[in-house]
This record gives C-alpha cells, structure tokens and sequence, in this order.
C-alpha cells in the first residue's frame, strides 16, 4: 500500500474529515500559491529538521510566509544547531520525499520519544489549514478542529513556537 492511501485510512479510521485538491506537482509554498493549490487554506511550509547528532527530529510547521531562523528555532528547542533532515531520514521517519514533507507523515514514526511536532501559534488562528499528504500533487485541507483532531491521535510531543 503507498504512503498516500496508508495517510487516507488513517484519516478516514480516525473520523478526521479534509478536502482533497489535485494539482500540479509543486515543491515550494510559492509555486503552491501560484496555481491555487489551496481553496480555504492559507498555504503552510513543513519542514523535517534535525540536530547536529541527528538524534532529535522536529516536524515543523509555519506560515507560508513566514521566513524561518533556524538558529532562534534551534535555541528554542534547547538544540545547539539545526539542519534539513536528508533524503533517508525522511523515507525512514515519514516515509515522504524533498518537495512533499507533510504532517500527515506523522503517522510513520516509530520512534516517538525523538521525534517532536512544532507548531507555529500563527497556524492555530487560521479556520483551515492545509498540507501535501506526503505527495505534492495534491493537498488536503482540514478545518482547525479536525486538525487539531489529528494532532491529537499522535502519540508525538507537540512544542507551540
């Protein structure tokens, strides 16, 4: 089974409810936000970041627009520095690709006590909001409770930057 119907049976066995958007394939919020990708949400960035040791990993999730500092994020976190997670750590953790890193692959972390969400409290004012499930054709769209829903059945520590 792909990553994509495993992220739908999982939505769909957890009473969570989204829109599904088919679109060209994008790999940036920019190029998302220039053919509609999105109907009721603003566009989000999802970053898979880790630490120097590469033992910690933080799914982070931000406004579209906002530009991240990774090193206030970094002393945020109590971590000494930050970097983008590589092409195997994300097929391991979240089983996704560069251009689609979604909180949706969540759901694939086995190992929960190194894993974190970060959640940028700008997204928790926005009525809907909106990711790639693990493939950049497409995005789901969720309403804040449905989402928060989702948030909720992870068994991963959630930190509010």
């Amino acid at each position: 089974m792909s990553a994509l119907q495993d992220i739908v049976n999982y939505l769909q066995n957890n009473d969570i409810d989204y829109d599904r958007l088919e679109h060209a394939p994008v790999m940036t919020v920019e190029e998302s936000s220039s053919i509609g990708a999105h109907q009721k949400s603003n566009p989000a960035k999802t970053l898979f970041l880790t630490n120097k040791k590469h033992s910690r990993f933080f799914i982070v999730l931000v406004p579209g627009s906002k530009r991240l500092d990774l090193k206030k994020l970094a002393s945020a976190l109590g971590e000494a520095k930050l970097t983008f997670a590589n092409a195997l750590e994300l097929e391991h953790h979240l089983k996704t690709y560069q251009g689609a890193v979604s909180p949706l692959g969540a759901i694939f972390v086995t190992d929960s006590k190194n894993v974190s969400i970060v959640l940028d409290n700008e997204l928790k004012k926005d009525e809907f909001v909106g990711f790639h499930p693990n493939d950049n054709s497409k995005t789901f769209e969720f309403s804040r409770t449905d989402f928060d829903k989702f948030i909720r059945t992870l068994d991963l520590e959630l930190l509010l930057i």
